[in-house]
């Protein structure tokens, strides 16, 4: 155990030594061109382009790309009173509904901290209507619940 120990010393030796030239020619080319290439490859391989990604469409639920189209018609009649916009109101209006197969708004509840935020939410909802029909795949009548957000610009 002890000569393994005292071998592997000695080649550590050899390896920490500084490399002399007048040593050995051939190795100190090999060496030099083994850098050469090492700092050519640096500078092409970031290069290299790389194939395009395969071209596969994401999978988006019917159901959740019809929420989203209807969810983009409510925010587009949504309005921020001026009133509450004086006072800085700010706050999360939950609404909850029943849409029919005709796009049509039924058991409508609104809840949220603020009165106002509450009304135009609520009017929002009314400017919307009719809504767009869902998909003959998804089942009616559908349940809808999301947060209508109103937030000031800083």
């Amino acid at each position: 155990m002890a000569e393994s120990k005292e071998a592997e010393e000695r080649r550590n030796e050899q390896f920490d030594q500084p490399f002399r030239v007048s040593q050995n020619r051939t190795a100190w080319r090999l060496y030099l061109f083994c850098l050469r290439r090492a700092y050519h490859f640096q500078e092409i391989i970031p290069e290299v382009i790389q194939p395009p990604p395969p071209r596969v469409q994401p999978k988006v639920n019917l159901r959740e790309q019809y929420l989203a189209q209807l969810l983009a018609v409510i925010e587009a009649k949504k309005t921020y009173p001026t009133v509450a916009r004086r006072r800085n109101m700010e706050g999360k209006i939950e609404v909850s509904f029943n849409l029919s197969c005709d796009g049509k708004v039924s058991k409508l509840t609104i809840k949220g901290p603020h009165g106002l935020l509450r009304k135009a939410a609520g009017k929002a909802i009314d400017a919307a209507q009719p809504l767009p029909q869902p998909p003959s795949q998804i089942k009616c009548p559908m349940p809808i619940h999301y947060a209508m957000a109103y937030t000031l610009e800083k």
